[in-house]
């Protein structure tokens, strides 16, 4: 125990003898310049990047709120406008699934990714927040109809060739999360492999059909036919007829595009991307 006088109590001290000794005591600050100590902004510097980007998270486990975790994002980009894993850090934030909005997510992404120069990483953040939009459907046809449509399709591929796609780019650290995330969303914008067999296989047999009737029809027309042969023209019918059917394929799975591309009830807000 410390006296007022800056003197140690005897009592308390260990040893034989128990003398005085004498403390030096630091004074504390008065409180109205303690309470203005975390006002004091100073210049990130560049080494201490890393460790602003883990405040950022601290933040969100903490539960801090948006406005403490947009408060240390923007101190570090006023020195790091740039950096796309505080970036990505505070899209997490900005979510739904930590008290967040979807409108403000995207537009948070698409913000980094216009400002950043090409080539640059930070236009996968859109990625990053048409995932969490994907994974936030209940079932997996709402998921496949959202990531399909054209309108998330087409962001995708710009947000692509504005960086990864970009000849400027380059796999510094951090390459592998970008280009495993373009990854995974042109793989689940991607037709399934047999709706891609089916347009193949209807479209060679409608060519085959096709043509074959038509050639059918020609010779038929142009040299007649002989009594008691009045049965093939049931059979060009009969070719015809299948041609239909076997486009009729095609024709389904255009409209079931078409209708993948139409306006969702759930996320209208996909529509005005860009």
């Amino acid at each position: 125990m410390i006296a007022a006088d800056g003197w140690a109590d005897p009592q308390l001290l260990p040893g034989p003898t128990r003398q005085p000794v004498a403390v030096r005591t630091v004074p504390r600050a008065p409180a109205s310049r303690r309470a203005g100590t975390h006002r004091r902004h100073r210049p990130v510097p560049r080494d201490e990047a890393a460790a602003w980007t883990e405040r950022i998270i601290i933040a969100r486990g903490l539960q801090l709120g948006q406005n403490e975790a947009r408060r240390r994002y923007d101190r570090l980009a006023q020195q790091h406008p740039h950096h796309a894993t505080a970036q990505a850090a505070l899209l997490q934030q900005l979510c739904p699934k930590w008290s967040g909005d979807g409108d403000r997510a995207f537009a948070f992404a698409r913000e980094c990714a216009q400002a950043a120069p090409v080539g640059a990483p930070n236009a996968v953040l859109v990625v990053e927040a048409h995932l969490e939009r994907w994974l936030d459907f209940d079932t997996d046809r709402e998921r496949t109809a959202y990531v399909r449509s054209t309108p998330v399709a087409e962001e995708i591929m710009q947000a692509a060739q504005r960086s990864m796609l970009h000849p400027d780019f380059v796999d510094r650290p951090g390459w592998v999360w970008v280009r495993s995330s373009f990854a995974l969303m042109f793989s689940l914008t991607d037709r399934p492999w047999w709706e891609v067999a089916m347009i193949v296989v209807s479209g060679v047999a409608v060519l085959v059909t096709g043509a074959a009737s038509l050639l059918v029809t020609y010779v038929m027309a142009a040299a007649g036919t002989e009594p008691g042969q009045e049965w093939l023209w049931g059979v060009v019918v009969a070719a015809w007829l299948l041609t239909v059917i076997l486009a009729w394929p095609i024709v389904l799975l255009w409209r079931r595009r078409g209708d993948e591309a139409g306006p969702h009830p759930r996320w209208p807000m996909i529509h005005r991307a860009g």
